[in-house]
């Protein structure tokens, strides 16, 4: 009896193997985009994330992010952390990174802005048309 509760037990941790998703977001290199488009991608599979696993499991991603940025939001998501504190957290993850920038300003707005778009529970799918609004108002080679 004990030898079928064990074989019941492996076939259930199996079988919750097969199943995980895998994105991004759970990967150990979760690193900041390079570029708007990347920042839009990523978005989105942490929106999808969050869908399918629940918002807390952001807080797992948020120990493998590469910056205090990504940490800031993904841990406020998990937390549900009003707005106001989870932007303000954010916001002094860029200006501690201020000299490490470089052109990648633009890709870290479009992810604080996709956090904000998860934490409020917007739909992947929603998430990436606004992003894509967002990307088409600014100046530069993305947009006007």
């Amino acid at each position: 009896m004990a030898d079928d509760r064990l074989d019941r037990e492996e076939g259930e941790r199996e079988e919750g193997r097969k199943r995980r998703i895998t994105t991004d977001a759970s990967a150990p290199d979760f690193r900041m985009p390079g570029t708007p488009q990347a920042a839009v991608e990523l978005v989105v599979r942490i929106a999808e994330t969050a869908r399918d696993r629940g918002v807390e499991s952001l807080a797992e991603d948020a120990a493998r992010a590469d910056s205090e940025t990504l940490r800031a939001g993904l841990n406020g998501i998990a937390s549900k952390r009003p707005a106001a504190e989870m932007q303000a957290a954010m916001g002094r993850g860029v200006t501690g990174a201020a000299a490490d920038l470089g052109g990648r300003i633009a890709a870290r707005r479009v992810v604080e802005a996709g956090l904000m778009m998860i934490r409020d529970g917007q739909d992947p799918e929603t998430i990436r048309t606004n992003l894509g609004a967002l990307l088409a108002t600014e100046p530069g080679p993305t947009g006007r």
